[in-house]
C-alpha cells in the first residue's frame, strides 16, 4: 500500500479544469466568507497538498486564503508524512513548477526548496487508513488521485460510501486518470468525466447510500439466496436489513461527535481569546481605579451596586462583596443617601449631571465634607446601562487674602 508516486504538476489538463471550472463554483457557494475545507487523501510526500495551497491561494489571495481555507492531507506512510511536513524538496521535485509560482511560494535554503511557512501552516498532515479510519467530514473538495485503484471493489465501495457522507452538499470528488467509479453511479455523478471529477448526488436515498458500502455482501447474498420455512425472512436478509440502520446510527453518531468536537475547539479558542482580553481590560480597570483618589460606585438601572471601588471601601468600611448586588439606597454607610436620591434619579432620567457637597462620617467616625457627582453609564449604542457615582473628601478652597 505504501506506493509513493506523486508530483506537483501531474495531469495539468485535469488540474486546469478543476481550477477554471470547479473551484470557482465552490467559491461562489462560499461567497459569504464561510470556511473552505479540502482533503487530499493519499498525499504521499505532500506535493499534491501544496499544489492545492498554490491554486487556492492564487484564486483567493494570501490573506483570505489563510483566513478561510483548511487543507487536510493524509497518508498511511509515516516517513512520507514526515517529508511532507518538512515541506522541503530537491531540484527534481520542483522542476515542473512554473518559475513564477516557484519564486512566489518557495524559498531556496541550502540547495533545497522550502514551501513558505506562512502558507504551509494551512495544510495539516496526519495519518489515516482510508479503509478503516473515520473520514474527515464537512468537505467541499476531496482529492483522491490514483489511490482508490489500489483497493479491491468491495473496499472501494466502503470508501466511496464514506466519501459521500463526508462531502458537503454539492461537494466535489477529484479522482485520478487511472481511476473510475467502479460502483453504481447513484451517489456520485460526473462533472467532467475525462478529468475524473464527480459531484455528490444531494438527494440519494438512505438505503442507496448505505447499501453502497455493503454492495459486495449484497451480491454474495443474492447469489446464495435461500428461503426459510414458515414465511420468515432468510437469516442473511434479516441481517442485511439491519445493516443500514446500524450503519446510519454509527455514521450519524460519528458526524455529530466530529462536528461537536470541531465546534468545541473553535469555541474554546474563542473563549480563551476573549478571556485573555477580559483579563487585560480588568487589569487596566483595576490599575486605574487603584490610582484614583476618587471613590467610584456603579449602579445598574435598578440602582443596585455593580462596582464598589477600594477607595469607597476605605471611606465607608464596607467591602465590595458586601455592597455589590445590594440596593444602593438601603446601604448603612456614613453618607446621607437621602440627599442623593434627587440627583441620582435625575441623572437616571437623563438630566444634566449634578454635583453636591454633603456632611458625612467616614469609617473611623470622623466627620468630613463629601463631594458627590453622578453621570450616566452608556454603552457603545448610547443606551443607558446605569449610573456612575463619584465621591471624594472635599476641602473648601481657602480664599486669597
Amino acid at each position: 500500500m505504501l506506493i509513493n508516486v506523486t508530483g506537483f504538476f501531474r495531469d495539468p489538463d485535469a488540474w486546469e479544469t478543476l481550477k477554471t471550472e470547479i473551484l470557482p463554483q465552490i467559491l461562489e457557494r462560499k461567497r459569504n466568507g464561510a470556511p473552505i475545507r479540502v482533503w487530499s487523501a493519499g498525499c504521499s510526500t505532500g506535493e499534491e497538498a501544496y499544489r492545492l495551497v498554490m491554486v487556492l491561494a492564487e484564486m483567493l489571495g494570501w490573506e483570505e486564503f489563510r483566513a478561510r481555507v483548511k487543507i487536510y492531507a493524509t497518508d498511511m506512510d509515516e516517513p512520507a508524512l514526515a517529508e511532507a511536513r518538512s515541506a522541503s524538496y530537491g531540484e527534481k521535485s520542483i522542476e515542473t513548477i512554473p518559475p513564477h509560482l516557484l519564486k512566489r511560494y518557495f524559498e531556496q535554503v541550502g540547495g533545497r526548496y522550502v514551501f513558505r511557512p506562512e502558507l504551509r501552516r494551512c495544510a495539516i498532515f496526519g495519518r489515516n487508513n482510508l479503509a478503516l479510519d473515520a473520514p474527515i467530514s464537512h468537505l467541499d473538495l476531496r482529492v483522491r488521485r490514483n489511490t482508490l485503484m489500489y483497493f479491491n471493489a468491495d473496499a472501494q465501495n466502503r470508501i466511496l460510501a464514506r466519501f459521500h457522507f463526508a462531502l458537503n452538499p454539492g461537494g466535489i470528488l477529484f479522482l485520478g486518470r487511472a481511476e473510475m467509479l467502479l460502483t453504481r453511479s447513484s451517489v456520485f455523478t460526473p462533472v467532467d468525466l475525462p478529468s475524473r471529477i464527480f459531484t455528490k448526488v444531494p438527494k440519494t436515498s438512505l438505503r442507496e447510500r448505505l447499501m453502497l458500502a455493503s454492495e459486495g455482501e449484497v451480491r454474495t447474498a443474492n447469489e446464495n439466496k435461500e428461503v426459510e420455512p414458515h414465511g420468515k425472512l432468510p437469516l442473511h436478509e434479516a441481517a442485511l436489513d439491519a445493516v443500514p440502520v446500524a450503519h446510519e446510527s454509527l455514521e450519524a453518531a460519528y458526524e455529530e461527535l466530529h462536528s461537536t468536537s470541531e465546534e468545541l475547539e473553535t469555541t474554546n479558542e474563542e473563549l480563551r481569546r476573549r478571556t485573555d482580553e477580559l483579563n487585560r481590560v480588568s487589569g487596566y480597570m483595576a490599575s486605574i481605579l487603584a490610582s484614583m483618589q476618587t471613590g467610584v460606585v456603579v449602579l445598574d438601572n435598578d440602582l443596585r451596586v455593580q462596582l464598589w471601588s477600594d477607595r469607597v471601601e476605605e471611606l465607608w468600611g464596607v467591602r465590595p462583596g458586601e455592597a455589590e448586588g445590594e440596593a444602593f439606597f438601603e446601604l448603612d454607610i456614613g453618607l446621607p443617601l437621602d440627599r442623593l436620591r434627587g440627583p441620582v434619579r435625575g441623572c437616571l432620567d437623563g438630566k444634566q449631571s449634578e454635583e453636591i457637597v454633603v456632611e458625612a462620617t467616614n469609617r473611623r467616625g470622623r466627620a468630613f465634607q463629601c463631594r458627590v457627582s453622578c453621570a450616566q453609564l452608556l454603552d457603545a449604542k448610547t443606551e443607558l446601562q446605569g449610573i456612575i457615582i463619584l465621591m471624594e473628601e472635599w476641602q473648601i478652597p481657602e480664599r486669597a487674602p
